[in-house]
């Protein structure tokens, strides 16, 4: 009887095992398209998901505004940032208060299209809901009294009573009280915003007395802070700019001339000039509109309505 060695036996299984081995390449190919296209599919999905927040959320502060601007950037982002979109759909809702935007998107897989796989169509929807906020960090500390604001139209904004009693037919003249910032100064409070958050029904007090702490450059040095080009205007200016100033709406709990003011709101204005006048009580006065404007802040629905909104997603 012939002997069997282990170099018979290797020579004897040669082919099986080749056959084995190259099912087993094929095997591990397949699972890692496999693999390698659901991990495609899982990153498409999120960037799109990504692109439409952002996309809602831009559509959302221009909503503020304008509904069809709104429209008008919502479409333009979308065709600019999300390519192969086979379906779109914006719905704004009557009081221009909420605004979905939903996506439908293909995309071709990257190695299963290989083995007779069809495209995959990914979607995204999200609503946008703006409501009055509740809360802000980086007011000016001035407060103007509760009462309807003359959005849209040129204003003067100033603490001095002989312009406010002063009749002017061409610009309306409101009051602004300026705040007590406490150990912090008022010239930075003005340029930079009051670092302290405010928040709704809490209570402020006016300066005592009649010096502000305030350069008389101030103003311009609030302007010039704009570095965007072209630079801003009330028609067109870019989100976050400096020029725009967040005020508290207030009311007096009491009647003296530094007494405790709650706060029921929160306003935008945009300043196109001023001026400060030192003197035994120093005089700011603000030029430019009120607008109506979002911000990344806490809200809250059926508060009163000032013009400053917050955006919440809803997904």
């Amino acid at each position: 009887m012939k002997r069997r060695t282990i170099f018979n036996i290797l020579k004897e299984t040669k082919g099986s095992t080749s056959l084995v081995f190259i099912c087993s390449v094929v095997l591990i190919v397949i699972l890692s398209a496999i693999i390698t296209d659901i991990g495609y599919v899982a990153y498409e999905r999120y960037r799109l998901s990504k692109n439409v927040d952002s996309i809602v959320m831009s559509g959302a502060q221009t909503l503020a505004d304008n509904r069809e601007k709104c429209i008008e950037s919502i479409k333009r982002k979308v065709s600019a940032k999300i390519r192969g979109t086979s379906n779109m759909d914006i719905s704004i809702s009557d009081n221009n208060r909420e605004i979905t935007l939903y996506v439908k998107k293909d995309i071709g897989y990257i190695f299963l299209r290989y083995i007779g796989f069809k495209d995959k169509q990914i979607e995204s929807r999200v609503t946008a809901k703006l409501s009055n906020i509740t809360s802000f960090k980086g007011i000016r500390p001035f407060a103007i009294e509760r009462k309807e604001l003359p959005f849209g139209e040129q204003c003067k904004l100033t603490n001095s009573s002989d312009a406010i009693n002063k009749d002017n037919d061409d610009v309306q003249v409101l009051q602004i009280i300026p705040l007590d910032t406490q150990n912090e100064s008022f010239k930075t409070s003005f340029v930079y915003g009051y670092r302290k958050k405010v928040h709704l029904s809490m209570s402020l007090y006016a300066v005592s007395g009649g010096s502000l702490n305030i350069d008389e450059n101030s103003v311009d040095e609030l302007i010039n802070k704009c570095r965007h080009s072209p630079l801003c205007s009330y028609e067109k200016h870019a989100h976050g700019c400096p020029r725009i100033i967040i005020l508290p709406v207030v009311e007096k709990e009491d009647l003296s001339i530094d007494g405790a003011m709650k706060v029921v709101g929160f306003t935008a204005f945009f300043v196109e000039g001023g001026n400060v006048a030192k003197g035994i009580r120093d005089t700011i006065t603000l030029e430019g509109r009120f607008i109506r404007y979002t911000v990344n802040a806490s809200t809250s629905d059926g508060m009163p309505d000032f013009g400053l909104l917050g955006v919440k997603l809803i997904h």
